[in-house]
């Protein structure tokens, strides 16, 4: 190979180091904008999985209105708990000894189904989702329509966020690994 000119051999090699750093740079562009897609999802996921924890604090504070005798509670918590509270305002403190540890139970399984879903383990989404939608069956039953409208928006963020998460999979099958 010593009948080639220097010049050429360094063409060719310039050549070669030239077009991959271009292929890497469509790579990396594609995958920086990939990464503010992600970004957008990474916030729908996180708002989905925290309405499980908004649930969660708001049943636990309609319990405590009840177990202090309050003449108001908030629609927003679960029917479930609202029938504990019942109890609570109906019997008074010794049903609270019932009521309470239930109604800190489920609002601790909301609570882990939000941590869970906020870390994008499925399970926790469609889990959290399904008793979410028994909760608003059972509203419907007792015909607490404020209650049940409020619970639909909720089935509706938690399904964005499953949606979103759907997406962010995808996305993240995409990205291309760099170069170290």
């Amino acid at each position: 190979m010593n009948d080639q000119e220097p010049g050429v051999v360094e063409q060719s090699q310039s050549t070669s180091a030239v077009t991959e750093p271009a292929m890497d740079a469509g790579a990396a562009a594609r995958n920086q904008q990939i990464s503010a897609q992600l970004a957008g999802l990474y916030r729908v996921i996180g708002n989905g999985a925290n309405w499980f924890y908004w649930v969660a604090g708001l049943s636990m504070i309609n319990t405590l209105i009840a177990l202090f005798n309050g003449k108001v509670s908030f629609m927003f918590g679960l029917g479930v708990t609202q029938i504990a509270d019942a109890s609570i305002q109906e019997f008074g403190p010794r049903a609270a000894i019932i009521a309470l540890p239930v109604n800190l139970f489920i609002a601790g399984v909301y609570v882990l189904f939000g941590y869970c879903a906020g870390r994008r383990m499925r399970w926790a989404f469609y889990t959290g989702l399904f008793f979410y939608l028994l909760d608003a069956l059972l509203l419907v039953l007792v015909r607490e329509w404020l209650s049940v409208a409020f619970h639909a928006w909720v089935v509706f963020a938690i399904y964005r966020g499953i949606k979103a998460d759907d997406s962010a999979r995808q996305l993240e099958a995409q990205i291309q690994p760099q170069p170290v």
